[in-house]
Formats: C-alpha cells, sequence, structure tokens
C-alpha cells in the first residue's frame, strides 16, 4: 500500500534517510552535497512535525481545496496532493514550535534553492561548522516536535558529533545575545559623552521601533533597564470573559514572544533563541475587547 504523501511517519524516514546521504557525502569531502541532502531533509523534517499534529498544516490551499480534502481523509487522489512550500514550512514551524527560528531556516533554504535551481555555488561561500551548528539546531527542534530523541535521528556513530555542534551553537547564540546588549548599553555611554551623535543614536531607536508584529507588550529591557517591549504574532490561547451586565466582553490573549526591542537604547533581539538566553519571558499577555466573528452571532 502506497503511503499517503502527507504521512508524518513517512515523511520522518525519509528525512532521516537525507540525512545519512548527507553523512555519506560529509565522509568523503563533499560539504555541497552533504549540505543540500541535509538542507532537504530539514524541510521534510518540518512536515513531518507540523503533519504530526494535523496532515491539514501540510496541504497546500491554495488549489481549490485539493489538497485540504485529501489531508483530511475526504478524498482518496493522493497523486493529487500538493505540500505547502518550504516558507510556509518554516514559517508554520516557528509559531508551533519555539525556538525554531524561521529565518535561519529560510536562510538555508535559499542556499538549496539556489543550489538546485541557478548555475551559482551558494554553499562554497558559507563557514561550514558554523552552517552545521545551525542546521542541527533546527533538527534537533523538529526532532523533539515529534517527541523524538537525537539518537533517534541520526546513528548511534554520529550522535556525539552532532551533540558537538549543539553545544558549539549554544555558546554562539549566548555571545551575540551578550555582545548586542554590551553594544547597547556602550551606545548610552558613548551618547552621554557626546562621542555617539544624537542623529546616530535616533535612527538605531528607529530601527528597534520598525518592529511590525502585531501584538506587543511592555518590559525592563535587560541592557539600560528602560522601558522596551517584548513582540509577537503568534496567539497560544485566548479566553473570553462575559460582562453581561454591561453587555462587554473582553479578549485575553497569551502571547507567543518572537523578538524583542528597546527605543532607548536600540537594543534588538530578533529572533526566539535569543529571547530565552536574555532571559526575558517567552509569552506575554495582551487583553483587547473581544470582536466575534460573524458565525458566532449564529447567523448563517
Amino acid at each position: 500500500m502506497t503511503a499517503k504523501p502527507f504521512d508524518h511517519e513517512s515523511l520522518w524516514l525519509k528525512a532521516k534517510s537525507f540525512i545519512n546521504r548527507s553523512f555519506a557525502a560529509a565522509d568523503t569531502g563533499d560539504f555541497d552535497e552533504a549540505a543540500l541532502w541535509a538542507s532537504c531533509a530539514l524541510e521534510l523534517l518540518g512536515k513531518a512535525a507540523l503533519s504530526k499534529v494535523s496532515p491539514l498544516l501540510v496541504a497546500d490551499p491554495s488549489d481549490d481545496g485539493k489538497s485540504l480534502l485529501i489531508a483530511a481523509g475526504l478524498s482518496s487522489d493522493f497523486a493529487g496532493f500538493k505540500s505547502i512550500q518550504a516558507k510556509a514550512v518554516f514559517s508554520r514551524c516557528a509559531r508551533a514550535f519555539p525556538p525554531f527560528s524561521e529565518l535561519r531556516a529560510n536562510q538555508i533554504a535559499v542556499n538549496r534553492n539556489e543550489e538546485l535551481h541557478s548555475g551559482g555555488l551558494p554553499f562554497a561561500a558559507v563557514h561550514q561548522d558554523v552552517w552545521w551548528q545551525t542546521f542541527w539546531a533546527l533538527a534537533t527542534v523538529l526532532a523533539q516536535a515529534r517527541d523524538r530523541t537525537l539518537d533517534e535521528l541520526v546513528p548511534a556513530n554520529r550522535v556525539k558529533t552532532v551533540e558537538e555542534h549543539l553545544a558549539r551553537n549554544a555558546e554562539n547564540i549566548k555571545l551575540r545575545v551578550e555582545s548586542l546588549i554590551q553594544r547597547a548599553t556602550q551606545r548610552l555611554q558613548l551618547l552621554d559623552a557626546a562621542v555617539l551623535t544624537a542623529q546616530v543614536h535616533a535612527e538605531l531607536s528607529a530601527r528597534a521601533a520598525a518592529i511590525s508584529l502585531e501584538h506587543l507588550a511592555s518590559h525592563r529591557c535587560p541592557a539600560c533597564g528602560g522601558i522596551g517591549f517584548l513582540h509577537g504574532d503568534y496567539v497560544g490561547e485566548s479566553d473570553v470573559q462575559y460582562d453581561y451586565e454591561d453587555a462587554t466582553a473582553t479578549e485575553t490573549l497569551t502571547v507567543l514572544v518572537e523578538s524583542f526591542s528597546c527605543e532607548n537604547c536600540g537594543l534588538v533581539l530578533p529572533e526566539q533563541e535569543f529571547i530565552a538566553v536574555a532571559e526575558l519571558p517567552d509569552t506575554f499577555i495582551v487583553e483587547r475587547e473581544y470582536e466575534p466573528e460573524y458565525d458566532d452571532y449564529g447567523n448563517e
């Protein structure tokens, strides 16, 4: 019996096969081929993680609902199934499985597409150790999203190598966060000493203010101690409280923190994986007036 194209276990096994091919290429010193197989595996891992939650999460909604019907079990035309593109996969994974980094995953996908569809040599320009550190950090999050461990993803004789990449990646993230915070603090000192001009500081503050995610909440800045903002688009939970006496309703949203910014010192922490290192909260609460959808009124 042919496996369903959105079957999470089949996607997982295919990802593992690609990872093994990646290891084989790396053993011969062919980084370009190794990175290509690994890049393809990353998209499959993302689809496997999403599909385990629901096959609908990997179905392409743009084909007049055909793929959605197949994923929902209402059609058996598996040959007509279309899955979402890598960009959508990584966007959904970032919101469903933090601290998965959509930005870093998309960078890997861009290199993969250039390798496959152009005459360029994108992998020749990357630092191999840094690339593997990033890849394994992403792949491990997706494995954990399927409740799988590292030794279930890679052969036993490869676990130590991957763990070394993960350890270096964690240290690099910590250093980057420390550097961003230190630099933001230093900017204020330079501004006070008139070494940094007010115009330059204003430009940095404007960049911090430019984050355009839907929800935000104030929070103490880890660099200057002033008031900065947690940002997020993704709502993890929503609770509606009705006041029948006043005929009003309040919606309380639990929002996933995706970035932080401070206009006072110009600090920007643009990724979820930076948030925990900076000891910032991973969620915040937003309250707003409840506006029900049209169907909530019971109208057809």
